[in-house]
């Protein structure tokens, strides 16, 4: 996780979130440990590294379904 992005969180006080990152989870489910092959592609594993979402939640947040 970027050094810019953690300050941001930590601004809104998401330090759970922080930590659950660090630890290879994802930020807004917590679910089981996060890998890079977990990703459909390259995008999708940059968009973990900056906002900490797994690729389930990813999917959810920017799906095109209202």
């Amino acid at each position: 996780m970027k050094d810019y992005t953690k300050e941001i969180l930590r601004a809104f006080k998401f330090d759970k979130a922080i930590k659950n990152v660090e630890n290879g989870l994802c930020a807004t489910c917590c679910s089981d440990k996060t890998k890079r092959e977990d990703f459909k592609d390259f995008l999708s594993w940059k968009e973990f590294q900056q906002s900490g979402m797994c690729q389930k939640c990813q999917d959810k947040t920017f799906s095109d379904e209202k």
